[in-house]
């Protein structure tokens, strides 16, 4: 791990590459824009995504052991501070300024379309005004979904993978641990239900 952090985000080409496989659930076109193109944080992330997955599943088994209703709120509680600490580690101040003053102008233009709503357009119109979206919990959101689009995709790739019983079944569980995950952020983002 020693020298990870010495190059910045990104470095060594004009743009931030995204990861080359494609998931089977991809992640929003909007999260992909906040991951990839604000925040720069491919690179980083390809570099420490072994470690930050792990993390999120560790986060996901002490959630399975709360009390059936805390489990979302402690998944949460869990993962959240990973995936805030892989934005503000991966990325630069600037470039995160430059997402946040992005994001902003973006909520500011679908309050201006809509006064009564901060969903994004096509997430359906919200009959009393909405509190204000704060841009670093919308990049923060945005984010999740990224990760975890790719960790249920090499936990696909896994449980699809030959290899003997042992590890097709060790595989099987992981799978389950992330589409559970998925589920759970899907949640947060709007885009499940309980």
């Amino acid at each position: 791990m020693t020298g990870d952090h010495d190059k910045p985000a990104g470095e060594g080409s004009a743009t931030t590459p995204s990861l080359n496989d494609q998931p089977s659930v991809p992640p929003s076109e909007e999260a992909k824009k906040i991951f990839e193109e604000y925040l720069k944080l491919s690179t980083f992330f390809k570099r420490h995504q072994d470690l930050i997955l792990d993390k999120l599943e560790e986060s996901d088994e002490v959630a399975e052991a709360a009390p059936p209703n805390r489990k979302i709120m402690i998944f949460f509680a869990e993962s959240l501070p990973i995936i805030d600490g892989l934005i503000q580690i991966g990325t630069t101040r600037k470039e995160y300024d430059e997402a946040l003053k992005n994001v902003g102008e973006e909520i500011a233009g679908w309050r201006a379309q809509d006064k009564t709503s901060a969903a994004p357009p096509g997430e359906g119109q919200v009959v009393a005004a909405a509190p204000p979206l704060d841009p670093r919990n919308y990049i923060s959101a945005l984010t999740f979904e990224y990760v975890v689009a790719r960790g249920l995709h090499l936990a696909e790739e896994r449980a699809q993978a030959q290899g003997d019983a042992a590890a097709h079944q060790e595989a099987a569980k992981r799978l389950v641990v992330w589409q559970r995950i998925k589920h759970r952020v899907d949640l947060l983002t709007g885009q499940g239900s309980a």
